[in-house]
């Protein structure tokens, strides 16, 4: 039996791909993930494999991870002091960060999101001009709204905290509520009212700003219409055995079916981030005894 490990996904647009590593190679591969049967067993409880590091370009390392995010320290260290540079940089008093790449992407134009997910909730978020719907795929938004353009990355990120401190909107969303949305989804309607109002506030608080241009350009989730009446998986993926055909990601969460149960009435919706880091053996085990229930509303 095969002996590998999944480490993440890869977006680009709406197209999602799986990234997994062999036991013995540190060196990542990515494969189609969508429409293709998951067939495994867990062989670790406790993830072996660090995800490497994903703030400036993808990282294969062959180090056992140590930290709660499945990161080896070192590349937890890299990664959070890419991230303070990141999201810190417009707070250093003028002074640029030493990172050249991040400098560069920093100079670059950027836009404000307003992202929304099923169970209702916002968030406010920024990304490069070239990478906002990726970015937006990336985190499993179900429809958003880009509400501005500003001339580099410091000036979003000013007006991102102020839009958090004046408008209230947090931002991150948690993967418990990304995943209750999917359970529990509030209307359609009803989300696209909310994103509406804070698109309104936004645009009144960054009007007359230099640099921010207020613009609507309003995105939704592909394929979202497959992701109806849906329950979750009533197992723990890190545990066991599992067999699942993929149709559809949104962020992390994916959309599966037990294959031969095709006359099943619902689809299971399960996060992908709890097998990232373990080791698995790829093979046909079967699948544990599942008890599905309902929603509770």
């Amino acid at each position: 039996m095969t002996r590998r490990a999944i480490l993440g996904l890869r977006w680009h647009d709406a197209e999602v791909a799986l990234r997994v590593c062999a036991a013995a190679a540190p060196a990542s591969t990515f494969e189609p993930l969508i429409g293709r049967t998951l067939e495994f067993r867990v062989v670790t409880p406790q993830p072996t494999h660090c995800l490497g590091r994903s703030g400036s370009g993808l990282y294969d390392c062959a180090n056992r991870p140590t930290s709660v995010n499945r990161k080896c320290t070192p590349c937890s260290v890299a990664d959070a002091a890419h991230a303070s540079l990141l999201h810190h940089s417009h707070r250093r008093d003028g002074e640029p960060p030493q990172d050249g790449a991040v400098a560069d992407h920093l100079a670059q134009p950027n836009v404000l999101y307003v992202a929304a997910f099923r169970d209702g909730s916002l968030k406010i978020g920024t990304s490069n001009a070239e990478r906002a719907i990726t970015r937006l795929a990336e985190q499993g938004a179900w429809m958003a709204v880009l509400v501005a353009e500003a001339v580099n990355g410091y000036l979003v990120r000013i007006v991102e905290d102020a839009v958090t401190k004046v408008v209230g909107l947090p931002q991150s969303v948690s993967m418990v509520r990304k995943l209750q949305g999917f359970e529990r989804p509030l209307d359609d309607a009803l989300l696209r009212v909310r994103l509406n109002e804070a698109t309104r506030r936004i645009h009144q608080l960054i009007e007359g700003t230099d640099g921010v241009s207020a613009i609507e350009q309003p995105w939704r989730f592909d394929h979202s219409d497959r992701w109806e009446r849906v329950v979750r998986y009533p197992a723990d993926l890190a545990v066991g055995a599992h067999e699942l055909t993929i149709l559809a990601v949104c962020g992390r969460v994916v959309l599966a079916r037990i294959p031969g149960d095709d006359g099943a009435a619902d689809s299971f919706v399960a996060d992908l981030g709890r097998l990232y880091g373990h080791e698995l053996e790829w093979g046909r085990f079967g699948t544990p005894t599942l008890t599905v229930q309902g929603a509770l509303f």
